[in-house]
C-alpha cells in the first residue's frame, strides 16, 4: 500500500465483499494462480473472492487489485487467468470497478471512481448484481429462469482461459508420457503397456491436484520426491488398487515433469474432461468405444434446462449411462448443490450427492477420471461415488438404477453395433437408439431425460418408433439441432433432446425446437444463443414422423397437399461395389476392359447445372453390389449430390445428364416421370 489511506480503501472493499456473501474461505487475501495466458504460465498473487467452493477459475468472482498509479487495461488483464469477471482497482482516492475480458481489448472500466465515503453505498446499490449467486449465475449461463447482467460480463473469458489451460496441460502430459516411454524402452527394449502408463501419469496428476488443493495427507508429498509414495496415497484415497506400470525410472520421469512448474490450485474440474479425451485416450480406444466427450457447456445447458426443482429433494436421483468421465454427473452435482439449503453442512451434502448420482461406464479408465472429477467437484470430501463398471446393453444393475431414477442424462456412443453383436437381436442397429429405447422402457413415468444424439434422430427412419414413444410419454419436449464440430474428435451433426414435462393426459406433445447454424456455433457454446427457435404442437403420429419444427412452417403447411419429389421422379442411389472399397481396383483415369465412363466424386467441382468431369468405373459383375447398375443410365436423368455441398442454406446442386454416364452412391439420380422434364426438375432442385 502507498499509505494508510490506500490500505483503508482496501479494507473497506474487503469488508463490503464479505457483506455480499464472500465470507470465510470464499475470500482469499493472498491467493496464487498461474497466468495461463503467458507461455511460461508464471504465478500471480491477488486478493480473490469466490462464489462457492471448490475455489477455481470457474467460481472466481472478483480480483481486488491495489495499484500505485492508475491502472490500464493491460494491467488489469494480467488477472484474467484467475477467471473472475470483475476486478476492483484499489486507489488511494477510491475504487474503480473493471470488466475483465478475454483479452486487453475487451477489458475496460464499467464505472467511474467510487470515493472512499461512497464505497459502502455503491456496494449496497449493486448487491443484486455482485452477490456470489448472481455472478455465478451470470458466468454459468444456461439457467433458464436467470435474470443476468450479461452486458457486464465477457462470456468469452472462461472459454478463452480453458483453451489456454487445455493446450498447456495437453503439452505437459504428452511430455510426461513421452519421457516415461523413452526411459522404459531404453531400459527394457520394449514399449510399455499404454493403459498402465496412462494410469501412472493420471494418478500422478491426481496427486498433484490434491497436493495443490492442500488436501490433508498430500500437503508434504512434493518434498519426498517419491512417485511411489504419491501413487500409493492416491490409490488409498480412492480406495482402488488398479494395475499400473511399476517401472521406477519411468515413474520418476513422469513425476519430475508433472510435479514441477504449473500449480493446479485454480484448476476447474471440468478441464479434466479435456485431459481424458485428448491425452489419455488413444485413437484406437476412442474408435472402439465411440468416445466423443461432451463439451461442458452442452452438459450444463441440458442440466440447467431440466426442471430439477419440480422433483422433491430426496427423489432427484440422476443416472448417467455411458458416463465416460462423468461430465453430466459433475454438472448435475452443481445443479443439485444450487437447490440445497445453505445451512446443510459439507458432510451431509456429500452424502446427499453420493446418494443422488449414479454412473455406468464400460471403460475402466474413464471411471477413474469420473471419480476424480466428482471428488474435486465436491472438494474436499473423499470418494464413495457410485460410478460402476457396466455394459449398459446387458447390465441388470444399470436396469435397476433406471427403474429408480427421476433424471437420465446421456451422451451415448454414436456408432452402430457390429453385425455379430447380440444386442441387434431386437432389430436395433444404432447404439444411440438402443440406449434410448432401454431408458424409455425402464424409466418411471414421471422421469425426465436429457440426451445428446445424432442429428438424424430428429427425422430419421431408424428413430421413428422411439419418437412415437417419446411423444406418448412427454407433454413437453425440447430439441436443439446443432452443427458439426461441436465435439473435438467427432465431425458429427448432433442434436439435444430434453424430455422436460411428463405427460399427464392428452394426445399431443408440445415441441420447442431450436437450431444452431454453423456460423453461430461459438456463440451457442459461449452464450447459448441459437440461430432460430420455434414451437409447435404435434400429434403422436406427427411427432413419430419428425420432431423438427421447420422455419416458415405456415408456408409448409400450405404446401402440404401438393405433390412431393417422389411423385414426379424415380429416385435412386448411384452404383456401389463390394466392400471394402478399393480405389485401385474400382476406378481408373483411362479406358480399360470392363470399365464404363462415370463419376465417383465431384468434390471441389460440384456446381448447379454443371456436369463434373468423368473418369472410368469398374462394371465387372463380380464386384458389383446392389442393383443400381441395372438402372436406365442411357436415358436422360437429373443428378444431385447425396451429401450436402454447403453448410449454408444452399445444400443441393443438380444438373442434367443425357449420356450413358454412371454415377456412384455419392450421388442421387432421378428419372422424371409424367410431364416433368429433366431441365425443369433440375431447376426446381437448384
Amino acid at each position: 500500500f502507498e499509505n494508510e489511506r490506500h490500505e483503508k480503501v482496501y479494507r473497506v472493499v474487503v469488508k463490503c465483499l464479505r457483506g455480499l456473501g464472500f465470507a470465510g474461505e470464499l475470500l482469499q487475501e493472498r491467493y496464487t494462480f498461474n497466468d495461463w495466458f503467458l507461455s511460461s504460465a508464471p504465478q500471480r498473487e491477488v486478493c480473490a473472492a469466490f462464489g462457492q467452493t471448490p475455489l477455481s477459475y470457474d467460481s472466481a468472482c472478483f480480483a481486488v487489485v491495489p495499484t500505485s498509479k492508475p491502472a490500464t487495461p493491460s494491467v488489469v488483464a494480467n488477472y484474467r487467468a484467475l477467471g473472475a469477471p470483475f476486478a476492483l482497482e484499489i486507489r488511494e482516492d477510491g475504487v474503480i470497478p473493471w470488466r475483465v475480458g478475454r483479452d486487453v481489448e475487451s477489458t475496460s472500466q464499467f464505472a467511474g471512481r467510487i470515493p472512499l465515503n461512497a464505497i459502502e453505498a455503491a456496494f449496497d446499490q449493486r448487491k443484486s448484481q455482485w452477490s456470489p449467486d448472481d455472478i455465478l449465475r451470470a458466468k454459468n449461463i444456461g439457467l433458464p429462469s436467470a435474470s443476468r447482467q450479461i452486458d457486464f460480463i465477457d462470456l468469452g473469458l472462461i472459454p478463452a482461459l480453458e483453451e489456454e489451460i487445455s493446450q498447456k496441460l495437453h503439452a505437459l502430459l504428452n511430455e510426461a508420457l513421452g519421457e516415461a516411454q523413452i526411459i522404459y524402452k531404453r531400459r527394457t527394449g520394449e514399449q510399455p503397456d499404454v493403459r498402465r502408463l496412462f494410469r501412472v501419469v493420471f494418478q500422478l496428476l491426481a496427486g498433484r491436484v490434491l497436493h495443490d488443493r492442500d488436501i490433508p495427507g498430500f500437503r508434504n508429498l512434493a518434498a519426498a520426491k517419491d512417485p511411489t509414495a504419491i501413487l500409493e496415497k492416491v490409490g488409498k484415497y480412492y480406495g482402488e488398487n488398479l494395475p499400473i506400470l511399476h517401472d521406477k525410472a519411468a515413474q520418476q520421469a513422469a513425476f519430475e515433469r508433472l510435479w514441477s512448474g504449473f500449480s493446479f490450485q485454480n484448476l476447474s474440474v471440468d478441464i479434466l474432461a479435456y485431459v481424458y479425451e485428448n491425452t489419455l485416450v488413444d485413437p484406437q480406444t476412442r474408435d472402439e468405444l465411440g468416445i466423443h466427450s461432451t463439451p461442458r457447456n452442452i452438459a450444463r445447458y441440458i442440466v440447467n434446462r431440466l426442471p430439477f426443482e419440480n422433483i422433491p429433494r430426496d427423489q432427484r436421483l440422476v443416472v448417467e449411462p455411458c458416463s465416460g468421465h462423468g461430465i453430466f454427473l459433475v454438472s448435475a452435482l452443481k445443479r443439485l448443490r444450487d437447490l440445497l439449503p445453505a445451512s446443510m453442512d459439507g458432510q451431509e451434502r456429500h452424502r446427499y450427492f453420493v446418494k443422488m448420482l449414479r454412473g455406468f461406464e464400460k471403460d475402466a479408465f474413464a471411471l477413474e477420471v469420473s471419480r476424480l472429477c466428482l471428488t474435486l467437484a465436491d472438494f474436499p470430501n473423499h470418494n464413495g461415488w457410485k460410478v460402476k463398471p457396466a455394459d449398459v446393453f446387458t447390465s441388470s444393475k444399470y436396469e435397476r438404477a433406471l427403474q429408480q431414477a427421476r433424471i437420465v442424462l446421456c451422451n451415448p456412443p454414436f456408432e452402430d453395433f457390429s453385425k455379430s453383436a447380440s444386442q441387434r437381436r431386437d432389430g436395433v442397429v444404432q447404439k444411440p437408439a438402443a440406449v434410448l429405447k432401454k431408458v424409455l422402457s425402464r424409466l418411471p413415468a414421471d422421469g425426465l431425460l436429457g440426451f445428446v444424439l445424432p442429428r438424424n434422430f430428429i427425422s430419421g427412419k431408424a428413430y421413428r418408433e422411439i419418437r412415437h414413444d417419446l411423444a406418448q410419454r412427454f407433454d413437453e419436449v425440447e430439441i436443439v439441432a446443432l452443427p458439426d464440430r461441436i465435439f473435438r474428435h467427432a465431425l458429427l451433426e448432433t442434436c439435444l433432446l430434453l424430455g422436460r414435462v411428463p405427460r399427464k393426459g392428452g394426445t399431443s406433445v408440445n415441441i420447442g425446437f431450436a437450431e444452431v447454424k454453423d456460423k453461430d456455433r461459438e456463440r451457442f457454446l459461449s452464450a447459448y444463443v441459437v440461430s432460430r427457435s420455434d414451437k409447435a404442437e404435434k400429434t403422436n403420429e406427427q411427432a413419430s414422423q419428425s420432431l423438427a419444427v421447420l422455419p416458415l412452417s405456415e408456408i409448409w403447411q400450405r404446401l402440404q397437399a401438393l405433390r412431393r419429389l417422389a411423385d414426379v421422379a424415380d429416385i435412386h442411389r448411384g452404383v456401389e461395389w463390394q466392400q471394402p472399397f478399393d480405389g485401385k481396383k474400382y476406378l481408373s483415369t483411362i479406358a480399360r476392359p470392363g470399365f464404363v465412363r462415370g463419376v465417383c466424386s465431384a468434390e471441389g467441382e460440384f456446381f448447379c447445372f454443371q456436369r463434373p468431369s468423368t473418369m472410368y468405373l469398374c462394371a465387372k459383375e463380380e464386384w458389383q453390389q446392389y442393383k443400381a447398375w441395372d438402372l436406365p443410365w442411357n436415358e436422360s436423368k437429373v443428378v444431385m449430390n447425396a451429401v450436402r455441398v454447403s453448410r449454408g442454406p444452399w445444400k443441393i446442386a443438380a444438373f442434367v445428364d443425357d449420356t450413358d454416364t454412371r454415377y456412384t452412391a455419392n450421388f442421387t439420380c432421378l428419372w422424371p416421370k409424367g410431364s416433368w422434364t429433366p431441365k425443369t426438375l433440375a431447376a426446381v432442385l437448384n
